[in-house]
């Protein structure tokens, strides 16, 4: 896809979010999307959406605070910013982990007071519940990047993630 028509799909897709917003009366979430509309349509970020085959059209089924991580990772991947800290807490335990990551393990990841029986070398500070929030976020990102699919289900669903991907290998090299 051209980079002028991945800026077009991105803006439509987020339009339609501004449109829940303003039915709802929503003007905090509605100023977030619209951050993101301007940092997600620069043309540095739609090119580099558009070499990885992104689908704009994902954007509307997406919490805000996913589609933050998805311009964050992007950022990154451009060197004009960083991912957020849970999202490569969770790559660097991953990549240790063989790629694989069970969602007790990501959790885990995120939150010291969770027991595991993972050995995790990183392991962040944060409550269950921010824990639970970031791993789902961080999950739906890297599967909405074509980064990482979920193998398994239920309690055996595990994160197989692609460290051969350019945003994820780029992360992981930092």
């Amino acid at each position: 896809m051209e980079t002028d028509e991945m800026i077009a799909r991105i803006r439509a897709a987020i339009q339609r979010r501004v449109a829940v917003c303003d039915a709802e009366g929503k003007a905090a979430q509605k100023a977030k999307w619209l951050a993101e509309e301007r940092a997600l349509t620069l043309p540095s970020h739609a090119e580099a959406l558009a070499r990885i085959n992104f689908a704009p059209e994902a954007l509307e089924g997406m919490a805000i605070y996913v589609t933050q991580k998805v311009r964050r990772m992007v950022s990154a991947f451009l060197g004009v910013g960083g991912p957020d800290p849970y999202t490569t807490t969770v790559l660097c335990n991953a990549a240790e982990l063989g790629a694989t990551i069970r969602n007790q393990a990501m959790r885990a990841s995120l939150t010291d007071k969770l027991p595991t029986d993972e050995k995790l070398s990183l392991r962040r500070k944060a409550s269950d519940g921010t824990a639970q929030t970031q791993a789902s976020s961080t999950r739906q990102a890297l599967i909405a990047l074509g980064a990482a699919h979920v193998e398994g289900g239920g309690r055996h669903a595990a994160l197989k993630i692609d460290f051969g991907h350019p945003f994820v290998a780029k992360l992981v090299q930092e």
